[in-house]
């Protein structure tokens, strides 16, 4: 159980560190194409970055965490973030884009560590600020 914790902390971890190394913006915003938002929210959350967190997620944000049934709103998830800032895991990083149309894209991010995965799949939406993270669901298969 303690370890079951301890790896799905890390993951969360991760999770949060993946955001900034991602290409840099050009201004205050984030590139609004949604491969370099997965991109950007992946790197963020195995190198412990949080740059564009704020402007990365909705107002109406929801994380899942499938293991402990953990929910999170954007305000709490940042917080979260904020309080993992500087950790780095070491996890080999990959993502794909699922699905995508106009005003909506899912795609899947996976954190492979030594002793286990960590799966998110994002919901992103196209609002009148560009591109959102809207939904993120986390499971360890």
């Amino acid at each position: 159980m303690k370890k079951t914790l301890t790896s799905a902390i890390a993951a969360a971890l991760v999770f949060v560190s993946l955001n900034s190394f991602a290409s840099s913006p050009s201004s205050t915003t984030i590139e609004e194409t949604t491969k370099s938002m997965v991109e950007t929210f992946v790197t963020s959350l195995v190198n412990g970055t949080v740059s564009y967190d704020k402007k990365m997620f909705a107002n109406n944000f929801e994380y899942i965490n499938t293991a402990n049934n953990n929910k999170l709103n954007k305000k709490k998830f940042l917080k979260l973030l904020e309080q993992n800032k500087g950790l780095e895991f070491d996890a080999k990083t990959s993502y794909e884009i699922l699905e995508e149309t106009n005003d909506i894209c899912i795609a899947k991010s996976v954190c492979q560590f030594s002793d286990f995965s960590r799966v998110d799949y994002i919901t992103l939406a196209k609002t009148g600020e560009g591109w959102k993270i809207t939904k993120v669901m986390t499971t360890y298969p």
